[in-house]
């Protein structure tokens, strides 16, 4: 490799050299001098360059030249940095010294000599610099001169002075003034086999051109030495040095002696360098694998995301950290840089793993897509002690997949593995998790004369689900479903009955409630042993089980009813069938059988969560609130990080005025699972409540990021919007739930009252008809079209909107009082003084004693006899 030396006069000059190095070490010469030597990379060529900084005048020049040659033992040695322009010159052009004369720093007014010293650059370089100072590259970069310079002891710092007349009349042809370059030189000249050659930038002007208002000496400096390390560096660049140039001269120093230990350790150290990237390619190269594989957990992901990420740091870094001197003479190369042919791999390496990314992405996405709209079977080898001559997995397979072909919406996956009995239910579903399926198959089977009697266990491996109901403040149902089940079946003669079963479950699971129905309900004709109900054998619990299941999901109540009796019946103890059947009953409006069903499920398991969860939504629905809550907390207590639990005790918590208890339970919810929509409402809901109405909006608002089509939260936003005064943004956000679905009663009779405020009243009255259009029991919309009619001075049809609310609710307080004052409009006083009274009562016995005293109120005002 070969070797440069660079010295400097200057801490200015010093930095711009050092900047354009890499990978700096410390050198410590023996009589005290520090240098830095760092490596130079351009055109193919590596460089080491050696630098110091060695103060101003010639003396100290010549000394640092003697050392730096014997330590460093260079190809060739520069003296770069600053000077003083003469003639021809301006700030921050470069001048390559073709020799440097000496003058004496004696008297002034002595006249110099006519021969004077002078020190001449080497030959080869004068004419590099020629040559490069002509290229287009160059010419568009600060001007290059190639000529002599004056070096001396003495600052010149005026054209007044005598030292300068002097240099006009004897050096006519210097270009520029220093102070070390004849040193340099001089010393250079006992060693003719190290070219050197002084390269100076101009920084300021003799003729007294300098303007430090414009551009101070400081900028000007730090210019000239960026421009004059520039122009060094570029011819270094330029420069062939051979094998033969490159072997060490003389004895040198120690330091030049590289030991076979250093040598290993060097190679040692280069060859750590390639541990990163090849980490890095290990690392998705096992990821990509998972990802081919289907496993799409968490671990693949990290993986993945991991590797790609070292793999673009590191090939950005290498492209970003180049070498070449790019003709910017102020750029500064960074601490790491590489060549050229390592610097393309590493472009070409960003485009490879910027496609691999963009593939891995969409096979990612296509995987995700896959498991979210299809069934996925997981069928496990069947264990047998002995050789397996029956082909059990196989048949299992083939069986299957025949009779699953016209469907695109299932796949039937072998693991190609054996879970056996010992390791159990646990390593299924284990791995039925990782494979992402929906259904394990797996078990054992047993060799007899004529047959295999088959073990088939099955895992249903999908998670809870959580319906919402489609109340303004939603309560979680927890269904539950059999996680495991088995049933023993011959392979010969009783596939039919297995692959029905299986179908059945897949059918479910695909949402295809009429096909499972009818795949579970064909089943039945197939059961081996039918009259004797072999339930253990044939698992015929489960089957009826989720035939109840799906007509529930169908909404068919009452044969998901039959079908959960009839599990019952077979299996008594099979609690999650008491659980979905009391959900059902919840659903049909009975929650005392409802209740008595969650009261069965949790004494054959009291462990059971969800069934504490729906026993305490029933509670809430009967008003039952203490026991609800009650529920809630067991739940809990089984299962802390139920956040749907807490979103209902919050509820519960709200129904009983105890707003900040709610709130903390919404806020729990929220912490367990910050994408729960409802729960957003439902504090939202609290907040208003409380009358912290920016907080309600900006609970709505994140409700409706999280769920855009999400009607209730748009027509709660509207209502806290109304309690602002804000009618115009209400009625937006009540258009935009009716939007989403023009069948919510609730909405409409908001709007209504929005327009009512504002004073459309016909705008008003028509949203009311709506509203009981859809709904023509909702008392409070004939009360309100009652109120819109009265302004209107319709009052006949007012009486009639309020008597038809009272026909449906006999308590409507609001409606007996609003009726009173639209008789007493009509001067019908005894009509009006029985609504009065009526609705004071009422009033009185719902504990709204404002109301109650305003009725009473108007009851006074009313004319006496």
């Amino acid at each position: 490799m070969p070797r440069a030396v660079i010295l400097t006069a200057l801490s200015v000059e010093y930095q711009a050299v050092r900047n354009r190095l890499i990978e700096l070490e410390e050198k410590l010469h023996p009589l005290g001098t520090v240098y830095q030597q760092g490596k130079f990379i351009a055109k193919g060529q590596e460089w080491k360059v050696g630098i110091a900084e060695v103060g101003t005048g010639n003396a100290e020049a010549a000394a640092e030249v003697e050392r730096a040659i014997a330590y460093f033992q260079p190809n060739i040695i520069l003296f770069v940095g600053i000077a003083g322009g003469i003639k021809d010159v301006a700030i921050g052009d470069v001048v390559v010294a073709t020799e440097v004369y000496k003058y004496e720093s004696g008297k002034v007014t002595e006249k110099f000599l006519t021969r004077p010293k002078a020190g001449k650059s080497a030959y080869s370089l004068v004419q590099r610099a020629k040559f490069e100072a002509k290229q287009q590259k160059w010419l568009q970069q600060p001007r290059v001169f190639v000529g002599p310079i004056v070096a001396g002891e003495k600052v010149i710092a005026s054209r007044k002075s005598a030292i300068f007349q002097l240099l006009r009349e004897s050096y006519n042809d210097a270009i520029a003034v220093e102070m070390e370059g004849f040193g340099f030189l001089n010393a250079a000249f006992a060693h003719p086999k190290i070219p050197a050659v002084v390269i100076r930038g101009i920084s300021d002007l003799i003729e007294g051109k300098n303007d430090d208002s414009v551009e101070p000496e400081g900028i000007r400096q730090e210019k000239a030495s960026q421009h004059a390390s520039a122009f060094a560096f570029e011819m270094l660049s330029k420069l062939k040095i051979t094998s033969q140039e490159t072997r060490e001269q003389g004895t040198g120093s120690r330091e030049l002696r590289r030991s076979s230990l250093q040598s290993i350790f060097s190679r040692v150290t280069q060859w750590l360098g390639w541990l990163p990237p090849m980490a890095s390619f290990a690392i998705t190269a096992v990821g990509g694998f998972k990802l081919i594989q289907g496993e799409l957990e968490q671990l693949t992901a990290i993986l993945l995301a991991g590797g790609f990420v070292s793999l673009l740091s590191i090939c950005l870094y290498i492209w970003l950290k180049g070498s070449r001197i790019n003709g910017s003479v102020n750029s500064v190369p960074s601490v790491k840089q590489y060549s050229k042919k390592t610097r393309i791999l590493a472009l070409i390496g960003l485009f490879a793993v910027a496609l691999l990314v963009v593939v891995s992405g969409r096979n990612w996405y296509h995987q995700q897509s896959l498991l979210k709209s299809q069934v996925v079977v997981l069928v496990a080898n069947f264990e047998n002690p002995q050789d397996e001559k029956w082909g059990v997995t196989k048949d299992i397979i083939h069986q299957l997949e025949e009779a699953l072909a016209e469907y695109d919406d299932v796949e039937v996956q072998a693991l190609n593995e054996e879970i056996t009995a010992q390791e159990g239910i646990k390593v299924a579903r284990a791995k039925g998790e990782k494979h992402h399926a929906d259904i394990v198959l797996w078990g054992w089977y047993q060799d007899t004369s004529s047959h295999a009697k088959v073990t088939v266990k099955f895992e249903v491996l999908e998670k809870l689900r959580s319906l919402s109901s489609v109340q303004t403040e939603p309560l979680t149902q927890e269904i539950a479903k059999l996680k495991s089940f088995e049933i023993q079946t011959q392979l010969s003669k009783e596939m039919s009955y297995l692959t029905l079963l299986t179908i059945g479950l897949v059918r479910y699971e695909a949402k295809d409630y009429d096909g499972a129905i009818e795949r579970l309900t064909k089943a039945l004709e197939f059961v081996p042993d039918a009259e004797q109900a072999i339930v253990k054998d044939n698992a015929i619990d489960a089957l009826y089980f989720y035939s109840g299941f799906a007509y529930s999901d169908k909404g068919e109540l009452d044969q998901a009813i039959t079908n959960y009796n009839r599990a019952l019946e077979i299996n008594p103890e099979l609690t999650e069938a008491y659980n979905n059947r009391g959900l059902v009953y919840s659903d049909k409006g009975e929650p005392d059988q409802a209740i008595a069903d969650f009261n069965q499920a949790l004494e054959i398991n009291p462990e059971f969560a969800e069934a504490y969860v729906n026993r305490g939504n029933a509670y809430s629905d009967k008003g039952e609130l203490d026991l609800a809550i009650s529920d809630f907390n067991q739940a809990l207590k089984i299962n802390p990080k139920l956040a749907e639990v807490y979103n209902n005790r919050g509820n519960a918590y709200s129904d009983k005025g105890e707003l900040d208890l709610a709130i903390s339970d919404f806020n729990q919810a929220l912490k367990i699972n910050p994408k729960l929509a409802e729960v957003y409402n439902n504090r939202g809901n609290a907040y208003s409540d409380k009358g912290e109405l920016d907080l309600a909006i900006s609970d709505f608002n994140q409700a409706l990021k999280i769920n855009p089509e999400y009607a209730t939260a748009y027509n709660n936003r509207g209502l806290v919007y109304s309690d602002k005064g804000e009618l115009n943004q209400a009625i937006a956000d009540y258009n935009q739930a009716l939007k989403i679905n023009p069948k919510l009663t609730e909405v409409h009779n908001n709007r209504g009252n929005a327009y009512y405020n504002k004073g459309e009243l016909d705008q008003a009255i028509a949203d009311f008809t709506q509203a009981l259009q859809i709904n023509p029991q909702s008392a409070a919309a004939y009360v309100n079209r009652g109120n819109a009619y009265s302004d209107k001075g319709e009052l006949d049809l007012a009486i009639t909107d309020y008597t038809q609310a009272l026909q449906i609710n006999p308590k409507f307080a609001e409606a007996y009082a609003n009726r009173g004052i639209t008789y007493s409009k009509l001067e019908d006083k005894q009509e009006a003084i029985q609504d009065f009274q009526k609705a004071a009562k009422l009033f009185a016995e719902q504990g709204d004693t404002a109301n109650q005293q305003a009725v009473l109120e108007r009851l006074k005002q009313l004319p006496q006899d």
